[in-house]
């Protein structure tokens, strides 16, 4: 017996067309076009400065304390942006009131967050620990407080006593915008250094260790 192969007659599937996947040209596809609110804006740079005026609300020693004890506290400001920024006041006694400025803070822009934190000291033991922070406030945020309180008026930042949670303190300040250019003491030095350099290679004076 013999057997014969054939071909097998089944038949092939045809092709789908495009429409029938939805498919859609990508001539008529619209290209967008940037927008002015979609370009990238240049941060604008400035320098801040703080005026401290007084502390309220924290406890304070007796006066027969604070003449044994010496007791005193430094107001600091720290900015967390692009760079480490760092001011603080000068030691006044406890209960004093400080009226003075800090040194200037910059380059920083609106984004960038500072926060206060007021340290005490005891003289005699040589301790120093953090008594009340704040929040932490943009740069930008400070700024418009301070504008909507006028240029002599203070602006009062909530502080919270890091021992005593009930305790509600306020540090009063003026923001400040410094119109003269600022250059940072670390620049200075910095400057300073490449000046000796300079002058002992070209035999003015010895270099300094």
């Amino acid at each position: 017996m013999s057997f014969t192969l054939t071909p097998s007659k089944s038949k092939s599937r045809p092709m789908r067309r495009p429409e029938a996947f939805n498919l859609v040209p990508l001539s008529l596809i619209p290209t967008p076009t940037p927008t002015p609110q979609q370009e990238t804006s240049v941060p604008h740079l400035l320098n801040i400065q703080f005026h401290i005026v007084s502390v309220h609300g924290l406890s304070t020693a007796s006066a027969s304390k604070l003449a044994r004890s010496m007791i005193r506290r430094v107001v600091h400001a720290t900015c967390t942006g692009a760079h480490h920024l760092h001011c603080q006041t000068d030691a006044v006694q406890e209960g004093e009131a400080w009226n003075e400025n800090t040194e200037q803070m910059g380059p920083v822009v609106g984004t960038d967050k500072i926060k206060f934190r007021v340290e005490q000291h005891w003289a005699l033991t040589r301790r120093a620990t953090t008594i009340a922070t704040s929040m932490a406030y943009t740069v930008e945020s400070l700024r418009v407080m301070q504008q909507k309180q006028g240029d002599k008026k203070s602006i009062s930042i909530p502080l919270s006593s890091n021992h005593d949670e009930s305790v509600e303190a306020t540090l009063l300040l003026r923001v400040q915008e410094p119109t003269t250019d600022f250059v940072s003491k670390r620049w200075q030095e910095e400057a300073e250094k490449l000046e000796q350099r300079r002058a002992a290679v070209e035999g003015k004076q010895p270099a300094s260790r």
